[in-house]
């Protein structure tokens, strides 16, 4: 069962709507009124459910029916699962009606990120609804396509341009890349640079890719410009003309972010520096990057992936002083362990099945 599932499972009941984020071409339906539902069948006896999806309630307007659920169901325990909240009319409507209610819960799938696609009407619903990502692609499973997963622009005003930029994210995944830095290597799109922050930011909030910030784990300083990108549907990247060596990398390090979103922590590209002054010049060296700071709530953790072709980084990261627990992520099924230094070495297959709960979790 997914942890996704677990978590929601672990919330009902609590008076605020559960919104499912997924990439349209994610099975998003199917997941809800398959394992979403069976799971809490099996947590809740005596449950009433009600489903609401596109092909069963066309006219889109479905607050009227909610609230016939609501006055049938004041001595019941009830679950209403919503596919597709953007689809019918009045969605900040419908994630308020189960506001309070801890006898009837609302899990409600979107194909875009709430806040993003409400804009000012967010302020209708903030604090109303929890928010859960189901990520298209997780460690194990197996995704064969001939094309890139772009369904989710075919609205798009700029779609060609747009896919073209998609596809050079994913050729550039894992890389730091500034808006204007993608601009300048993408002249054939010919586009203005807002195009760019406006339409990565759509990609983000569409689950096509995942964007993290760079922080200084020094100072928790997050740097002002360069974003690193991953595609949410990790398949992508076989088909770039990347060397294999670099694929691999690549997938496994958009396998451990997707794992870490997929279980609703926060995910940035982890920067650690050292500076000095030297003969009265100030210098200043990289300690380690290609790391990734997870945090959840006020608890944070520093993962590196060691693949075992550059010793000497690895040795800076562990001599990296910071007072952020450290993991050092070992290919294979390694159990932890943990040094005299408080480093943490685990397996990364562990970590990309199990999670962080593998390891005591935070």
């Amino acid at each position: 069962m997914k942890k996704l599932t677990l978590d929601i499972l672990d919330n009902l009941g609590n008076g605020k709507a559960k919104i499912i984020t997924c990439n349209k071409e994610t099975e998003a339906g199917d997941y809800l009124l398959g394992e979403v539902k069976e799971a809490i069948k099996g947590k809740i006896n005596n449950c009433l459910f009600f489903d609401f999806y596109p092909e069963k309630y066309p006219n889109r307007n479905i607050l009227g029916r909610l609230a016939d659920i609501i006055d049938f169901c004041k001595d019941n325990r009830a679950v209403v699962l919503i596919h597709d909240l953007f689809f019918f009319h009045y969605p900040e409507a419908i994630i308020n009606v189960f506001y309070g209610k801890n006898n009837i819960d609302g899990i409600i799938t979107s194909d875009i990120e709430v806040s993003y696609k409400l804009k000012d009407k967010d302020t209708q619903v903030r604090g109303r609804y929890i928010r859960f990502f189901l990520a298209p692609m997780l460690y194990g499973d197996e995704i064969k396509s001939k094309d890139y997963h772009v369904k989710a622009l075919e609205n798009y005003g700029a779609k060609d341009a747009a896919i073209e930029l998609y596809k050079y994210l994913v050729n550039h995944s894992g890389e730091v890349l500034s808006f204007r830095q993608v601009l300048e290597q993408t002249k054939s799109i010919d586009r203005r640079l807002m195009f760019y922050v406006d339409t990565i930011n759509l990609m983000n909030k569409l689950g096509m890719i995942y964007l993290l910030k760079r922080v200084d784990v020094k100072d928790m300083d997050e740097l002002s410009s360069g974003f690193v990108y991953y595609p949410t549907f990790i398949s992508d990247i076989d088909l770039t003309d990347l060397p294999n060596e670099k694929k691999f990398k690549l997938k496994y390090e958009a396998f451990l972010v997707a794992k870490m979103f997929s279980e609703n922590y926060m995910v940035n590209r982890a920067i650690s520096y050292h500076a000095d002054t030297i003969d009265g010049k100030y210098k200043s060296r990289v300690e380690f990057n290609r790391g990734f700071l997870i945090e959840y709530f006020n608890r944070k953790c520093i993962i590196k992936i060691d693949f075992s072709d550059n010793n000497e980084m690895i040795e800076n990261f562990k001599k990296a002083k910071t007072h952020i627990p450290q993991m050092v992520a070992v290919l294979g099924h390694m159990e932890l362990i943990v040094d005299k230094a408080g480093i943490a070495y685990y397996g990364l297959e562990n970590l990309l099945e199990k999670g962080l709960k593998g390891y005591g979790g935070f």
